[in-house]
């Protein structure tokens, strides 16, 4: 199986490097740089450098992890962290679907598009129930992975390309699952339209979330942080679920509610690997902080962090939850 058939290698991008203009920020990141060669006082020298040398954010150009084309993630960098990270239980993804099913008559005759999926995790539940799968993800090193998981008879394949353009007929699937993944999209309503176009009519598009999964400490003091200089802006406005549902009823699909609160989980990490996820840059809602200034943050929370009683050892426990949204494509006039 191919990770990236020929009609999709266009949609695989190329990611791009933070740089630097203007000769306040090459300063700054100079500085930055010396202190932490020097290594005396470093946390007291680099809050003065920030505050002395802090660049104009016009100066500070970066964009990070995206795609070059219109703000679409690449995900590439954090395919390595992916499943040992984003691990939704196999059993409760297979007791969503079975909940499905019975509310919408889901069954393994039905055709799915998994769009942006990754390395596959939500699909795999319904390959071994028999489903045909067919994945679509910009990332080939995601992709490589997801097919590596591929069994003899799973019916399916992981193509690369772009969930904006997708290069399949009109109404060719009976139902779509979508991950969060969906909510870093760029140009969110045209992949709304296009995933729509490829149901047939009574379509059913999924929408899943693992609310709470990464919900610890240190990723809220960096949040808190970035917010405080002026980064509270992080994602794209139109990418919360009422909007995402207006998009569907705007194309006249039908929202189903599902409660699937109580399929929960329990997750532990170390402040350790926390500060590791963010030092990989693993969470999205932070690609747009240039990268010096990112480092600078990263350097205060783990100052912070480390200061805490039982240090970097500490762990953080959360509970995450499943919530999932349903919508009904409309049927045919």
């Amino acid at each position: 199986m191919s990770a990236c058939n020929s009609g999709y290698r266009r949609g695989c991008q190329n990611t791009r490097n933070a740089y630097f203009v203007g000769r306040r920020a090459k300063a700054y990141f100079k500085t930055i740089k010396a202190i932490d060669r020097i290594g005396i006082a470093p946390v007291t020298l680099r809050s003065l450098a920030y505050w002395l040398l802090k660049p104009n954010r016009l100066e500070m150009r970066s964009v990070g992890l995206m795609a070059a084309s219109e703000n679409t993630p690449e995900y590439s960098s954090v395919a390595a962290w992916h499943d040992s990270t984003r691990n939704i239980p196999t059993d409760l993804l297979s007791e969503n679907y079975e909940r499905i099913s019975v509310l919408t008559g889901l069954d393994s005759t039905w055709r799915v598009l998994d769009v942006c999926c990754g390395t596959g995790q939500l699909a795999m539940p319904l390959l071994a129930s028999g489903f045909e799968v067919v994945g679509i993800d910009v990332s080939s090193d995601m992709l490589s992975r997801g097919n590596r998981k591929f069994k003899a008879d799973w019916r399916g394949d992981f193509v690369c390309g772009d969930a904006r353009n997708l290069g399949f007929t009109d109404g060719c699937f009976d139902a779509a699952i979508i991950s969060r993944f969906f909510l870093h999209i760029g140009n969110l309503q045209q992949v709304i339209a296009e995933t729509v176009r490829v149901l047939r009519p009574e379509g059913l598009v999924i929408v899943i979330e693992g609310r709470g999964a990464f919900s610890h400490t240190a990723r809220r003091l960096f949040r808190a942080e970035a917010d405080r200089r002026g980064y509270a802006r992080r994602m794209q406005d139109d990418q919360d679920r009422d909007t995402i549902a207006a998009h569907f009823a705007h194309l006249g699909a039908t929202r189903l509610r599902l409660d699937v609160s109580d399929l929960t989980w329990t997750k532990t990490l170390t402040y350790r690997e926390c500060l590791e996820h963010l030092r990989s840059r693993f969470y999205a809602e932070f690609w747009l902080i240039p990268e010096a200034e990112y480092d600078d943050i990263l350097h205060h929370v783990g100052s912070n962090l480390e200061g805490q009683p039982g240090g970097l050892d500490t762990t953080d426990s959360m509970t995450p939850s499943l919530h999932v949204d349903l919508y009904v494509t409309p049927a045919s006039p």
